[in-house]
């Protein structure tokens, strides 16, 4: 029993022991890390000192009718640049710059792009030879859209030059010609017949009618006369019978003329009342019905053409919503190196050499011989 406390004894830890020993080399141990820091912030002080610069690259897109469409996506393409760039990743070119890292944005139309070199202007000198990288494939890219394009727009140009050309040749040329017949032809005839009676016809009835009632106005002047002149040929029958055949001879006259003079005013009655009616109705219809019929399929074609026409319109408008890559906004940079990091270093330096000069105590007091102990004793 007692050996086992004698061993239990001699396994335990004595910490006043451990303090002792510390104290006793507490120079070595303030030296030690001393040299040790100051060998860290020498060397932090001296160390050429790194920036860094980032950048947020927006991929190329362009737009067609229906929707828009990036040139590349992010993942894609920051892969694609990472095998490209990856031996400027190690660092042999401080002095030019390197890139650190390409990575996807969240928005899958945005890469980000970072970068290290001696100043600030050399890393965004790296970040803009890469973007100009990017601009240079891209823009080969949008070329070779754009000529196909080009030749998709002039080919869609091309058809509906085609249509429109129809539509003048045949439709607007067709109802164009039916305007001009209908004036021409269907409304002048309308209107030379209306001209020939009111200007024509019923003056040369009204004409008619006026000199065969002056014709009645003579016939009957000499009918009074002859009937007067009747009484006094009563003793010569001869004369008598001349003068009666005369007068037979007179009112017969008065009595065709009379009914040609019924038949000229009912002549005339038809022409002003039915037949001028009826031309002027048709008139009226034809400029109220067809006139506006063939105006409408005029403005119709007229409108057809104009859609035709916006169609081109659209179609040389889309050969701008063209975009290449490039930085959203500026490339940006700091003051503040982000190597070395010298707090960080020297107090990782006391640190170590703390815990070193501890350990180089604890190994060389293992190392003494018993002599040593008494005489240190």
């Amino acid at each position: 029993m007692a050996n086992k406390e004698l061993q239990y004894q001699e396994d335990e830890i004595d910490l006043r022991q451990l303090m002792c020993i510390l104290l006793a080399s507490k120079k070595l141990i303030v030296v030690t890390t001393v040299i040790i820091t100051l060998l860290a912030g020498i060397y932090a002080f001296t160390k050429t000192p790194v920036y860094g610069a980032s950048a947020l690259v927006e991929i190329g897109k362009y737009k067609t009718h229906k929707d828009t469409i990036s040139l590349d996506s992010a993942p894609k393409l920051a892969n694609k640049l990472n095998v490209v760039f990856a031996s400027s990743t190690t660092d042999n070119g401080t002095n030019r710059g390197t890139i650190t890292e390409i990575s996807a944005s969240a928005v899958n139309t945005h890469i980000n792009i970072t970068a290290q070199a001696l100043s600030n202007e050399a890393a965004a000198q790296k970040i803009n030879e890469l973007v100009n990288f990017i601009k240079t494939g891209h823009q080969q890219d949008l070329d070779k859209i754009k000529r196909q394009r080009e030749l998709e727009i002039q080919n869609s140009i091309n058809n509906i030059d085609r249509k429109i050309n129809k539509i003048i040749d045949h439709n607007l040329s067709k109802v164009e010609t039916n305007i001009e017949h209908f004036f021409s032809i269907e409304l002048a005839s309308i209107d030379r017949k209306i001209d020939f009676i009111k200007k024509t016809q019923l003056p040369d009835l009204t004409l008619k009618i006026r000199l065969f009632t002056q014709r009645i106005e003579k016939a009957e002047e000499t009918l009074k006369q002859n009937y007067q002149n009747l009484k006094a040929l009563e003793s010569t029958p001869v004369l008598a019978f001349l003068r009666l055949t005369e007068i037979q001879f007179l009112e017969n006259e008065i009595f065709e003329h009379r009914n040609r003079i019924i038949d000229l005013k009912t002549t005339k009655s038809e022409l002003s009342i039915t037949q001028l009616k009826d031309l002027e109705d048709v008139k009226t219809k034809l400029m109220q019905i067809k006139l506006p019929q063939l105006e409408s399929e005029k403005t119709l074609i007229e409108n057809d053409l104009q859609t035709l026409v916006s169609e081109i319109e659209l179609l040389l408008l889309e050969e701008h919503h063209y975009k290449n890559s490039a930085i959203v906004g500026e490339v940006a940079t700091s003051d503040t190196p982000i190597k070395p990091k010298k707090e960080l270093i020297i107090a990782v330096a006391f640190i170590a050499g703390l815990m070193l000069s501890t350990f180089l105590v604890f190994l060389l007091n293992a190392f003494k011989r018993p002599e040593d102990e008494k005489a240190a004793a």
